[in-house]
């Protein structure tokens, strides 16, 4: 935990902090900010990635369902 006095002290974002580092931040290279450009990109492959996910279970299930013998519904595979 850092400590600073009240003078160089800023809010950003909801966040305080120091006035020098957040100058440091701001004057960063366009290599060091460039992954930000792509924040959105994480969620909506997560999202791809659960939807092809359920997908193939369905899927999967599907042909588990589809594999059962039609005498097991009819009840005569019991006899």
């Amino acid at each position: 935990m850092e400590y600073f006095c009240g003078e160089c002290i800023t809010e950003n974002s909801g966040k305080l902090t120091c006035a020098s580092c957040m100058a440091v931040r701001s004057s960063a290279p366009v290599g060091e900010t460039g992954n930000r450009m792509f924040f959105w990109l994480t969620p909506l492959l997560q999202t791809l990635g659960a939807v092809f996910l359920i997908w193939t279970l369905f899927y999967l299930f599907a042909g588990f369902l589809g594999d059962i013998p039609d005498e097991f519904h009819d009840g005569t595979i019991w006899e």
